[in-house]
């Protein structure tokens, strides 16, 4: 694991200017002359930065394009063991359900390994698959065990989208299908939940490692004016709204196959989640003003059009212990933008080897390739 209060070690070519502190953290910033794995495939291409995020929703609400849409809802429900098919060719992955405290079925995949459990939280309106572009390159790093957050994915929706019912699931989960600590790891909403847990059963949480994150999203004017935009649709949500909104999210543009896996785990929602986790992310009265004595590694992408770096500040004066890498030319997910190298920053901050055979062997390529 990397230690507390220490900058990660990336190649010499890191320009050291481009360093700068963040609060109490220490704070590696990514050069794009360094080479990185995997970064030239096409959702390395750098694209302009977004007007803003809700632009992109709102031209996507009205720009009329209608293709055939998938069947919102629940969904039928892969069973016990059955296995996952995804954009991924290795490790194999999982599909599981477990019945938490409040009665409902709660979906996940696990990857099964040796050494330490990491669970996932993912982002607003995502589910497991968020994180299956890291899962390559995370494979032999541990236990994987990803979780589709209540009215996501394949788990049962709910009357309550709070950020405390998120928590209360989360805790639940890692108590039934864990039972002790875990390298705890959120994007976006889930970094928010995933705070939450180390801030009420800290006994829970041997780290953190938060992507796109901040500490509440309570009060923030681009969601409120999301919310307005989901108002205005009412109960259809079409496919070119939810293109816009997830691309909207990136900087560097993703692959079309991943960006399509993305916008139909998103339509799968009944439009209730869209609207009742929102509601939660906004209305939060429950933040804790505690600092945190669980280390924490913050991934954060410089061209962030959701949590800005003084979302970043805050975050980090509640951390004892974070250590925050930022990534220039990247937007609000980049374990979609630069997976392998979130999954290399995940794999030195828990002490993982390096992995071996493909994951290890895929060509290296300069960022500044990828742009052009």
């Amino acid at each position: 694991m990397a230690c507390a209060g220490q900058h990660h070690h990336h190649p010499a070519s890191a320009d050291p200017a481009r360093r700068q502190p963040l609060s109490r953290a220490r704070v590696a910033v990514l050069d794009p002359a360094l080479h990185l794995p995997r970064a030239a495939r096409p959702r390395g291409r750098l694209v302009p930065a977004p007007e803003g995020l809700l632009a992109g929703f709102a031209r996507g609400a009205r720009s009329g394009s209608r293709p055939d849409e998938p069947k919102r809802g629940a969904g039928p429900n892969a069973g016990e063991g059955a296995v996952v098919t995804a954009d991924v060719a290795e490790p194999s992955t999982t599909s599981r359900h477990v019945t938490l405290n409040d009665g409902r079925r709660h979906h996940y995949v696990a990857v099964e390994g040796e050494g330490p459990t990491l669970v996932f939280l993912h982002g607003y309106t995502d589910s497991w698959r968020s994180f299956a572009p890291l899962l390559p390159a995370l494979a032999g790093a541990g236990r994987l065990l990803l979780l589709d957050q209540r009215g996501h994915g394949l788990s049962e929706r709910a009357e309550r989208y709070a950020i405390a019912d998120f928590t209360g699931d989360a805790i639940a989960f890692i108590e039934a299908v864990v039972g002790g600590p875990v390298h705890l790891v959120g994007h976006s909403l889930g970094s928010i939940v995933a705070h939450r847990v180390a801030a009420i059963r800290p006994d829970l949480v041997e780290s953190l490692i938060l992507i796109g994150p901040a500490r509440t999203a309570a009060g923030h004017p681009g969601l409120a004016e999301l919310d307005a935009e989901l108002a205005a649709l009412g109960e259809d949500i079409p496919p070119a709204f939810v293109t816009a909104f997830q691309r909207g999210t990136t900087h560097r543009e993703i692959g079309e196959a991943d960006l399509a896996a993305f916008v139909s785990e998103s339509l799968r929602l009944h439009p209730d989640t869209w609207r009742g986790a929102l509601a939660g992310l906004v209305n939060d009265p429950d933040v804790p003003d505690t600092v945190l004595d669980r280390p924490a590694l913050l991934l954060w992408g410089d061209r962030d059009a959701v949590f800005d770096r003084g979302a970043q500040a805050d975050l980090a004066r509640h951390l004892e212990r974070p250590t925050a890498i930022d990534y220039p030319e990247v937007g609000h997910a980049p374990h979609w933008e630069i997976p392998d190298r979130v999954a290399a920053d995940i794999r030195d901050f828990i002490g993982a080897p390096a992995p071996r055979g493909d994951a290890a062997a895929r060509p290296q390529k300069d960022l500044a390739d990828a742009a052009r």
